[in-house]
């Protein structure tokens, strides 16, 4: 239950929950058949590309941070 709060506090489960909902909706209208508003279709693009965009930076991140810094003192071979 610690990491569920871990990561509400990180904001990464209430940013997947948005993204769900608002491609709920989305999927669920083309599904019904409903015309979908261009508002809807901006919304959904902003949200999954801020979703990813968002894991993706996460991940550069600690890929960063696992590399061993360079030692800027070290001898030259």
């Amino acid at each position: 239950m610690t990491k569920f709060w871990e990561l509400m506090s990180e904001s990464v489960i209430t940013q997947a929950l948005i993204t769900v909902m608002v491609l709920g909706v989305w999927i669920a209208m083309l599904i019904i058949g409903k015309p979908i508003p261009e508002l809807l279709n901006t919304l959904v693009a902003v949200v999954v590309s801020f979703f990813f965009g968002s894991k993706m930076g996460m991940a550069q991140g600690e890929k960063k941070a696992s590399k061993p810094k360079k030692d800027d003192n070290a001898p030259v071979l």
